[in-house]
């Protein structure tokens, strides 16, 4: 039997249905852990804790992590792929169903972060696998798709997990949670298939030239990668208490969460497109300078529901557009589809690295003092002034843009 056509046609495209169903349930939860934060620090019995934070990082931070040790194991048990997905699916399952048991701090990081995390891990990489076999040219265009799905799922979840947490706490809603995702996710995967499925061999990967890696762009491209994911979801964990010291209800402070995954989503979807044709240096100096100056002006200064909305309009789109670009650091160093998958691990890894260490550094930074009048009320100020600064050192990866014709850059 003859592959189905790429860049297009049903399964194709119902492949990709499939994937953004899954990835809108499983990968959104953790995205919207600024609603849990909320909850858990104002609620016993873990109420006060300044490290609940870590919870939203490792859940996050670990599903890029294990970029380097999945990606191969991936392309070895080829076969295996959609099994991941179903394995993958189950754990994050389970960490919630046991998060909801949980009465101490460590039971919660280690369920709901770490086992929830790799779960989406594992069916992240089988999914990006697949989804490399269905699309080649519109590949920027797919993975734009992909990756908005959760902030498309996160439109009207941070206003779900906020009635349900209010009503029934968080260990009941953590257990209807883990329900709706057996129920919503199980028949998505049955659209979730390889192209080569029916192929006798796996296709025969090629073997992967590492020197590129000793290349300036690699380094360029890392270093704006892991300075990114250091800061990205900042906002998004702290926005929520900063409007809670503002005396925002808790709808204002959902809707604040629902902007950022709205924009989010268009930046996704268009600077995926545009990723297509347009050099990514010059795409993520875009995304960089442009949300550290949002983050400097609209956070640091905001006071009012209006700047705080308009705040997490543009951060959405700046900021948020960034992982469209993943694909596209692959293609900018090879040509080599096992090439591709494993370099992509690299930079989720670099970008996991900073997720993770977020937690601690901003535990640290967040004051104890809220003073209206001072810049960002006093209590985030420490937090705002470190995401915009790296903001801006990351920009400076756009210079490549300059070198992108020099043999000795790429």
């Amino acid at each position: 039997m003859g592959l189905e056509p790429v860049d297009g046609g049903k399964s194709a495209w119902l492949f990709l249905v499939g994937a953004v169903i899954i990835d809108a349930i499983i990968w959104g939860f953790p995205l919207n852990f600024g609603v849990f934060q909320d909850y858990y620090t104002t609620h016993p019995p873990f109420e006060g804790n300044l490290l609940i934070s870590m919870v939203g990082t490792f859940a996050t931070g670990i599903a890029y992590l294990g970029g380097p040790l999945m990606a191969p194991l991936t392309i070895r048990y080829h076969a295996y792929r959609r099994h991941m997905v179903i394995f993958g699916a189950s754990l994050c399952v389970l960490g919630n169903i046991g998060a909801s048991f949980g009465t101490q701090l460590w039971i919660i990081v280690v369920c709901q972060g770490v086992i929830y995390g790799v779960g989406f891990l594992i069916i992240s990489y089988a999914t990006f696998s697949m989804l490399n076999e269905w699309f080649i040219k519109k590949r920027g265009l797919a993975y734009g798709i992909l990756l908005s799905a959760a902030g498309t799922g996160g439109l009207g979840l941070p206003f779900l997990l906020q009635v349900l947490l209010e009503k029934y706490g968080y260990a009941m809603t953590l257990r209807i949670y883990a329900v709706a995702t057996v129920i919503i996710v199980g028949p998505a995967i049955l659209l979730v298939r390889s192209r080569t499925r029916h192929l006798p061999k796996p296709p025969k990967a090629e073997n992967i030239d590492y020197s590129v890696l000793k290349k300036p762009i690699f380094a360029s491209l890392s270093i704006c990668n892991f300075l990114q994911g250091l800061v990205f979801y900042l906002p998004s964990i702290f926005l929520p208490s900063f409007a809670a010291d503002l005396a925002f209800s808790p709808t204002d402070r959902s809707i604040l969460l629902v902007l950022i995954h709205l924009t989010e989503v268009i930046g996704l979807l268009s600077i995926g497109h545009v990723s297509d044709f347009v050099d990514v240096h010059l795409l993520l100096l875009g995304s960089s300078f442009g949300s550290a100056i949002v983050v400097y002006v609209l956070w640091g200064l905001g006071k009012t529901m209006l700047h705080l909305c308009i705040f997490a309009l543009l951060f959405g789109f700046t900021a948020g557009s960034f992982e469209a670009l993943f694909p596209r650091f692959a293609t900018a160093l090879t040509d080599n589809p096992s090439a591709k998958l494993t370099f992509f691990g690299f930079f989720e890894f670099q970008r996991g690295l900073g997720m993770v260490l977020a937690g601690p550094i901003s535990s640290a930074l967040i004051g104890r003092v809220v003073i209206e009048e001072g810049y960002g009320i006093e209590r985030y100020k420490g937090i705002i002034l470190f995401v915009g600064s790296v903001l801006v050192v990351c920009s400076f990866s756009g210079v490549g843009w300059l070198l992108r014709g020099k043999t000795w850059y790429r």
